[in-house]
């Protein structure tokens, strides 16, 4: 269930989501202060999950700062449109896990790894191909 709504000069969305296979329930929130600036949360009722996250967009370029307080975590990412494709680096404060990637549906390349002192460590790619259909 969705409720969009202008509130004080914002686009406010409210989202709750309802998983019957975890019986979970998510509330989701997303404010849109103007074309550039979006802040969003959610709480997983279930597991007691909260997170949010501001994202910043010029252009075809995006930038957002991620946190999860359960797991305090912080997530930065950065992305840029290129025509179809999309290229992303996110990097993990705490675990210092870093992934880069490339999107153009219907194909998805991640490469993943930890970075710090020592270098680059653990690398794993992940190579997806997704077919979209109608129920």
């Amino acid at each position: 269930m969705t409720l969009d709504k202008p509130l004080n000069g914002s686009d406010l969305q409210l989202r709750a989501v309802y998983k019957q296979a975890s019986d979970e329930f998510i509330l989701e929130e997303t404010w849109k202060f103007d074309k550039n600036n979006k802040l969003s949360g959610s709480y997983n009722f279930a597991s007691e999950e909260a997170s949010f996250a501001y994202t910043y967009t010029k252009d075809d370029w995006s930038a957002t700062g991620r946190y999860n307080f359960q797991k305090d975590t912080t997530v930065l990412e950065v992305s840029k449109k290129e025509g179809k494709a999309t290229f992303g680096a996110t990097y993990a404060l705490k675990d210092q896990a870093a992934t880069l990637s490339w999107a153009a549906k219907p194909f998805k390349a991640v490469l993943k790894g930890n970075v710090g002192r020592g270098g680059v460590k653990a690398t794993q790619v992940v190579l997806v191909a997704t077919h979209e259909f109608d129920l």
